[in-house]
C-alpha cells in the first residue's frame, strides 16, 4: 500500500489507526442507540455500512480516500460490535446465553488472531484490495441469513431524544 500510494509509514499507519479510533470511539454510542432504536435494524445498518466501506476501501484511488473509507468501515464495525451482545441477550433466555456469548467471544478472538496473517497471504497472492473485497461475500452471507430475524427485534425503550446523551 505504501509503495502504491507513495506514502510514508506514518501516513499509511492511518489506514489501521482511523479504523480503530472510529470503532472504539462509537462502541458506547452504538450500545446506547441499540437501547433507544431497533437494535436489529441498527446492526444491519452497521453491516451495510461496513460492506459498502469495504468496497470503497478496495477501490480507493489514493491514500486519503482509503483512510476516509476505513473511517466509515470503523463506524459500521462499531455498530455491529456494539450491538452483537445485545442481540444475543435479546435472542436467548437468561440461562441460554452462555454458549452464544462464548461463541461470539471465540469468533472475535479468532478474527483478531487469524486476520493479520490471512491478510498477509491475501495481499501477497491477490493484492491489497482483496483484504477488503473478501468482506463482501462474507457480509452478504451474514445479511442473507440474519436480516429477516433482526428486523423483527423492537426497540427496548420508547425513543426519547432526551435519553441520548451525545
Amino acid at each position: 500500500m505504501a509503495r502504491e500510494f507513495h506514502g510514508s509509514l506514518e501516513q499509511i499507519s492511518w489506514v489501521m489507526t482511523i479504523y480503530i479510533l472510529l470503532n472504539v470511539s462509537f462502541l458506547l454510542t452504538s450500545g446506547r442507540l441499540g437501547d433507544l432504536l431497533a437494535p436489529g435494524k441498527l446492526y444491519l445498518l452497521g453491516l451495510l455500512t461496513f460492506t459498502g466501506a469495504s468496497v470503497l476501501c478496495g477501490l480507493s484511488p489514493g491514500l486519503s480516500w482509503l483512510v476516509g473509507a476505513r473511517a466509515l468501515q470503523g463506524l459500521g464495525a462499531s455498530l455491529m460490535l456494539g450491538l452483537a451482545p445485545k442481540l444475543i441477550a435479546l435472542s436467548y433466555g437468561e440461562g441460554e446465553r452462555g454458549l452464544p456469548l462464548g461463541l461470539f467471544s471465540t469468533a472475535f478472538a479468532t478474527g483478531i488472531t487469524v486476520g493479520a496473517p490471512l491478510g498477509g497471504v491475501i495481499t501477497a497472492y491477490l493484492g491489497w484490495p482483496f483484504i477488503f473485497f473478501i468482506n463482501i461475500p462474507i457480509c452478504g452471507l451474514v445479511f442473507l441469513f440474519v436480516s429477516r430475524a433482526l428486523v423483527k427485534l423492537p426497540a427496548q425503550a420508547p425513543c426519547d431524544p432526551r435519553a441520548f446523551d451525545l
